[in-house]
């Protein structure tokens, strides 16, 4: 990453940690022997060949700030309805060989970019379809950006596809409280919210679940 950006990125713990990647996903399709691995503070899914010990595949990321050996590797958008997720977590391949994941939506901008603002932003779940050849993904279908009021998680989140019963089960956490929605706002580690979805989206059921656990900085 180019400039100070590391040296400026907020340090929740005080140190000086330089958490560039912020890995926080890892997941493997047999049909293709692709393992996908989530780098949340890239903006990335990483697409990586198993059979050849790790040889990158396809990138799943916005198109700022890549150099010029990345750059081939990008996946473009199909069409102008696919937008891109940001800061993701729980990245995984369902059986069908797509990706779901929690697109916290952070900024909803890459680094040096302008952020959006905290009262325009919200996180969702997203079903991705990767091609591999055409270099494109598009969106299967996402849940979260029509809710009201919308449900922002700064960190935390994740999508699970349950496959017994062909339902979605999608967590928000460290959900922002919509009174104090600021430029960065925070949760204030007492609310989430799942909701499970049958089969996603054509059904949803909202199930209200306080954590019970503390904030977590930097998830």
């Amino acid at each position: 990453m180019r400039g100070t950006y590391w040296e400026d990125f907020p340090q929740w713990t005080g140190q000086d940690v330089k958490d560039w990647s912020h890995g926080n996903a890892v997941s493997y399709d047999p049909s293709t022997d692709v393992l996908l691995a989530g780098l949340r503070h890239q903006d990335a899914v990483v697409g990586l060949a198993r059979a050849t010990g790790g040889d990158v595949q396809w990138i799943l990321a916005p198109p700022a700030n890549w150099g010029a050996a990345w750059a081939p590797l990008l996946l473009q958008p199909a069409g102008p309805g696919d937008v891109q997720p940001y800061h993701m977590h729980g990245a995984k391949f369902t059986p069908a060989g797509t990706i779901v994941l929690f697109d916290n939506g952070n900024n909803r901008a890459s680094a040096y970019e302008p952020p959006v603002s905290g009262f325009d932003n919200y996180s969702r779940a997203m079903e991705i379809a990767v091609d591999p050849v055409a270099r494109t993904w598009r969106t299967v279908w996402t849940f979260g950006e029509d809710l009201v009021p919308p449900q922002y998680s700064g960190s935390l989140g994740d999508v699970d596809v349950l496959v017994e019963t062909d339902h979605v089960l999608v967590t928000f956490g460290n959900v922002a409280d919509p009174d104090r929605r600021g430029p960065h706002p925070r949760g204030d580690g007492a609310r989430a919210r799942s909701c499970g979805t049958s089969p996603c989206p054509r059904e949803r059921h909202h199930l209200p679940q306080p954590a019970d656990a503390g904030f977590v900085p930097g998830l």
